[in-house]
């Protein structure tokens, strides 16, 4: 006996080899219960499959290679054969005259695949049939064959070629298949009357009959008609349309009467009342499962025409209507809805025109009150905030037209945002310290504290972070949404968080203005000092406006004087416009710009408090400091003026409002006898509201004379870019012709 290692005396020490053989018993026990439980006998199976013999593993091998498979096949055939036979000498010899049954009235099968050629030649040597052998041995049979089927007697070798599928057959066959069926790249020319016949069968429709195949190719022709410039889509669909009745009639039945009839005959949803007049549609899951799985594609023809509405406000209201009536069946898929009011918020956010932009609005603020937890409010404002700010920023060189249309946009999502305050709230918060940032590192910028921060600003740009349209229409848009939330008369508990958003909006409205106090940027500062107007309007929260309109009277542009103008320069636009340009800085025409801004403003800050009882008191600084700079600017007639009429009517407001406090009783703690102050009384019974509303009508007036001016332009421009295109024309078909006859000459 050899020595055992010091290694495998370890291994033994250990005890190391009892564990290991005792692991090995339990797991051959688990794997005997695990054999008897119910369902492993597949499992079963390939364990007792390794106990085989030798001689079985050769036979499984043999029977995987060709010759174990024909043998195999043989034998079968063999036994079929015999097992046939067997029944038929059994049927004939029990029943003599008998007919033969049906499950042996059969024809011969034919062959799919050839066999090989020594397995084919050894059959047809085995299948020989002696006919006049079969009449000696059964006369009967032989007339039975002879009155029934005398094919079967004049069958002979070349008989079984047929049968047997050779290669020229089969490729006659494919030849002749793939003549029958069409080419797939053949396209089906929509008609007319095709369109007719859909528009037909579609009225026919019911609940037991939805015909959706039909509904899929109305979509699938509709889809094939818009993407008509789009060749990669094309591709795909078997429709092709150029005849325009067709498709003008087409376009009617897709987008109007198809979303008509399936809501009208197959009644996909049921309308339900949620309260204060507001009803919700909600689908009913039997019929409207099928449906939405086929209107799913259309989602994409709406989206693609939603896109290109341009300036048709038929098609608008037509495809934002029909949008509107399947709008539940796309709830589910939220990447459609996603995509689809997507499409809806930059086309409302980047349209030049007023009524597109109203039904936009429409469609959006009556899908956000129905579907307010399916379309996904917060993702539907942050997309309208991003859109909205992106697309103003071009409003700094455009005229007064497209400045109503961004007003508008505020306005519209004023109305969106007020549909969840607390959410309203969240995203004002969020946005108002992205613009306190700005303005932080505006003026670290410019005051040189900027050293240790990691992103480093040009002091010499620092200001236009802060001074351009994107900032300064987002602190317009919250001081409406402030003034609309927080407004006095209707102010409810649940929009008294908004409160707290007023004090940060102000502060950094105040900080904006003052940011640069030169004369240039005086367009910017009379625009904020108008949102924080109507702050004060909306909330009667006092805000210190005067204090930044004083900086005006005391700046060098009523100081200096003012050179002669070589040419006569149009009326500055402020509300179009932040910075001024060195043109018009020096200029009269600035300056008796300057003059009335600063009167409207003024006028609109003491008319927020011209029924309130401490008028006088608020009102006797700024008729001291207007009759100081009277005094000392004497040589600016018009502007002295304009202002003694305004402080004549801030003095007679003076002596009304203390003639009406004369007759009080309460004390100034009383608040709310306080607020109830002239509550009944109107604001332009007032001598200041008087003033104030004959200038308002002024406004009004001159903007209207603007805005029909710059549509008669519009109008002209328009009617010279056709006529010069029609002109081009002209000349290309003209050098078209001299061409030809050139060509002709040659």
């Amino acid at each position: 006996m050899a020595k055992a290692s010091k290694a495998t005396k370890k291994f033994i020490a250990s005890k190391k080899l009892t564990k290991k053989l005792d692991q090995e018993k339990i797991d051959k026990k688990e794997n005997e219960k695990f054999l008897k439980r119910r369902g492993n006998n597949y499992a079963k199976s390939k364990l007792l499959n390794k106990t085989k013999t030798l001689e079985q593993i050769q036979e499984d091998e043999y029977r995987k290679t060709k010759e174990g498979q024909l043998e195999t096949r043989d034998k079968d055939i063999t036994k079929r054969s015999k097992v046939n036979d067997a029944k038929l000498s059994e049927f004939f010899e029990n029943n003599s005259n008998a007919e033969i049954p049906k499950e042996l009235q059969r024809n011969l099968p034919k062959k799919k695949e050839e066999n090989d050629d020594e397995s084919s030649s050894s059959e047809e040597d085995g299948e020989d049939v002696d006919l006049d052998d079969l009449k000696e041995e059964d006369p009967e049979f032989y007339k039975y064959l002879e009155d029934n089927d005398k094919d079967l007697l004049e069958f002979n070798d070349n008989a079984l070629d047929q049968f047997s599928g050779s290669d020229d057959d089969n490729e006659e066959i494919k030849t002749t298949k793939e003549q029958q069926q069409p080419a797939s790249d053949e396209k089906i020319e929509v008609t007319y009357k095709m369109v007719t016949s859909w528009s037909e069968s579609l009225s026919k429709i019911s609940k037991k009959n939805p015909n959706l195949k039909l509904i899929k190719t109305i979509i699938t022709a509709f889809k094939a008609s818009i993407n008509m410039n789009n060749e990669e889509v094309i591709n795909d669909l078997k429709f092709t349309i150029t005849d325009e009745k067709a498709f003008s009639k087409l376009m009617h039945l897709t987008l109007k009467d198809l979303p008509m009839t399936i809501i009208e005959k197959l009644e996909p949803y049921t309308i339900k009342k949620i309260g204060n007049g507001k009803t919700t549609r909600i689908l009913n899951p039997k019929t409207s499962t099928k449906i939405g799985n086929v209107l799913k594609h259309h989602a994409a023809n709406l989206i693609l025409l939603i896109q290109d509405i341009g300036s048709d406000m038929k098609m608008a209201s037509l495809v934002l209507h029909s949008t509107s009536l399947l709008l539940p069946f796309f709830l589910s898929h939220r990447r459609t809805l996603k995509k689809l009011i997507a499409a809806v918020v930059e086309n409302w956010a980047t349209t030049k025109h007023l009524e597109i932009q109203i039904t936009l609005f429409a469609f959006l603020i009556e899908s956000c009150k129905e579907f307010k937890k399916a379309i996904m409010l917060e993702n539907l404002l942050k997309n309208l905030y991003s859109s909205f700010i992106k697309n103003c920023a071009t409003n700094s060189n455009n005229n007064l037209r497209t400045a109503n249309l961004v007003n508008f946009q505020k306005n519209s999502m004023v109305e969106i945002f007020s549909l969840d305050a607390n959410l309203a709230y969240q995203l004002g918060f969020e946005y108002l310290r992205q613009l306190a940032i700005h303005l932080r590192n505006s003026i670290n910028a410019q005051t040189n504290n900027n050293t240790n921060s990691k992103n480093k600003i040009d002091p010499a740009n620092a200001y236009k972070i802060v001074y351009n349209w994107q900032f300064v229409h987002s602190l317009d848009f919250w001081s409406r949404f402030l003034s609309n939330a927080c407004h006095s008369e209707s102010l409810e508990d649940a929009n008294s968080s908004m409160k707290e958003l007023i004090y940060p909006l102000i502060q950094i409205t105040i900080g904006t203005i003052k940011l640069i106090p030169t004369a240039q940027f005086f367009p910017l500062r009379f625009y904020l000092i108008k949102s924080l107007n109507r702050l004060i309007q909306s909330t009667k929260i006092y805000i210190p406006v005067y204090p930044l309109l004083q900086e005006i009277l005391n700046s060098n542009i009523f100081k200096k004087q003012i050179k002669k103008e070589d040419k006569k320069l149009e009326p500055f636009d402020f509300q179009t416009n932040i910075k001024c340009n060195l043109q018009y800085l020096k200029s009269k025409t600035y300056q008796d710009g300057v003059v009335e801004q600063f009167i409207e403003v003024l006028g609109e800050f003491l008319n927020c408090f011209n029924k309130s009882v401490s008028f006088p008191e608020l009102s006797t600084p700024i008729i001291i400091s207007l009759k100081r700079f009277i005094k000392v600017n004497s040589n600016n007639i018009k502007f002295n003026k304009k202002l003694n009429v305004l402080l004549d009517k801030i003095v007679k407001n003076n002596e009304f409002i203390e003639s009406k406090r004369e007759d009080v009783e309460f004390s100034p703690s009383n608040k709310t006898e306080l607020v109830k102050f002239l509550s009944d009384l109107d604001w332009k019974l007032t001598p200041l509201g008087k003033y104030v509303a004959i200038e308002r009508e002024i406004r009004e007036e001159r903007e209207k004379m603007i805005l029909e001016s710059l549509e008669k332009e519009e109008i002209d421009n328009h009617s010279d870019d056709e006529e010069e295109e029609e002109e081009e024309e002209q000349q290309d078909d003209e050098e078209e012709k001299e061409d030809d006859e050139s060509s002709d000459d040659e």
